[in-house]
């Protein structure tokens, strides 16, 4: 699969989740295109800068919610990996 083709998927997918809930897509359609698509249980996507406070955004489940929490609690986990590969050394 290309990343034309993948990307176009994947924003079928969300919009599909909008459709399902009856509104304009939003943040939830990205989490839950997120279980629809791939072979996990639950997602959860924070807003995250090095500069600034991070915010959990949305999550599926409880314990997807927790895991986002402990994430920007503790500065750690897989979604700060691309934020401290960027920073500079």
């Amino acid at each position: 699969m290309g990343p034309d083709s993948r990307s176009a998927r994947i924003r079928l997918l969300v919009a599909e989740q909008a459709v399902r809930r009856g509104a304009r897509v939003g943040v939830v359609d990205v989490c839950t295109a997120a279980v629809a698509g791939l072979p996990v249980g639950g997602a959860g996507l924070s807003a995250m800068s090095r500069t600034a406070a991070s915010h959990p955004l949305c999550s599926t489940d409880d314990i997807s919610k927790q895991l986002e929490e402990l994430q920007l609690t503790l500065g750690e986990g897989p979604a700060w990996t691309p934020i401290y590969a960027a920073r500079p050394s």
